[in-house]
This record gives C-alpha cells, structure tokens and sequence, in this order.
C-alpha cells in the first residue's frame, strides 16, 4: 500500500507542475543534463581553432608592411631579362 502512495505523491507533484506551466523531469534526466553540462566546456575546448581565410590574411599582411618602406627612390631603371628589349 506504501507504494501507491509514492505514486500517488508523484502523479500529484506532476500534475501540479503542469498546472503551473512547468515540466516535471526525472532524477535520471537531470543528472544526464547535469553531466552534459561538465562535459561541453571540455568537448568545446578540444575543437580547432578557426583558422583565418586567405582575406584576413592579406589584410594582416598589409598592415605589417604599414612603416616599413622608409625611402622611395622614383626613378625608372630598366632591367635586362631574356628575350626583353
């Protein structure tokens, strides 16, 4: 008879959840949730970085360049290369 009173404890608590808009879970339930949320923060951290695209590259390496040329010589020198003139 213990028994039935347990359950009939339980199927009260669940229909008074309802009543309020909630969902009852289990025990079983929120430990698994639980244990979802230890492990993710771990699973998370063993992802690859995000390796940049070939934009970000060049625009990384156009700011290194930024103070880099000190002198500009402008004159026009012709290089002498095969077949050119």
């Amino acid at each position: 008879m213990h028994e039935k009173g347990v359950f009939a404890q339980k199927n009260a608590r669940i229909q008074n959840a309802r009543r309020l808009g909630m969902t009852a879970i289990t025990r079983r339930a929120a430990v698994q949730f639980g244990l979802l949320c230890l492990a993710m923060p771990d699973a998370m951290a063993q992802e690859k970085p995000i390796t940049p695209d070939w934009g970000t590259k060049l625009v990384e390496a156009a700011r290194e360049q930024i103070g880099v040329t000190i002198l500009y010589d402008p004159t026009y020198t012709r290089l002498a290369y095969p077949g050119g003139r």
